[in-house]
């Protein structure tokens, strides 16, 4: 999963350094924004996957070096715990991508992400003590938003 994650990445980069063309880097027009946020389950895409009390933050840097090029990162604690104990777990989102509009009010935004500890993805324990039992799993995924 994390080889996928690379070429993912790579293959987004490279687009946006085609996209981008004869610009020069320019790292003053980078900029930062982030969120904090609460909820009293944990949802994701329409899907309910904990009951327990949600805390989770996101942050978003813009236009690293080239303008449109994006990392981002979203962080969600999940789990009947609260405020949290051994049973609590972060899910995380982290991605790059590239955001460029190629006509008026018409953005695309393109990007390659990795999910660690996903529970809308369960896989097999690797414990051997808990062989029967599915634990959140990690995959990769390519975004496209127009």
């Amino acid at each position: 999963m994390k080889k996928i994650a690379v070429i993912l990445s790579g293959l987004v980069m490279a687009s946006a350094t085609m996209f981008a063309s004869a610009q020069d880097l320019d790292f003053s027009q980078t900029n930062v924004s982030g969120d904090v946020h609460v909820a009293s389950r944990y949802d994701y895409r329409g899907q309910k996957l904990s009951d327990g009390p949600s805390v989770g933050a996101g942050l978003r840097i813009n236009d690293i070096g080239l303008t449109g090029i994006y990392v981002s990162g979203e962080f969600d604690k999940f789990g009947n715990t609260w405020p949290a104990n051994e049973n609590t777990r972060i899910r995380s989102d982290l991605g790059v991508g590239y955001v460029f509009t190629p006509a008026d009010e018409w953005s695309v935004d393109l990007s390659a992400h990795h999910i660690y500890n996903a529970p809308e993805y369960l896989v097999p324990s690797k414990n051997p003590d808990h062989r029967h039992d599915y634990v959140a799993g990690d995959y990769s995924e390519f975004r496209a938003r127009v």
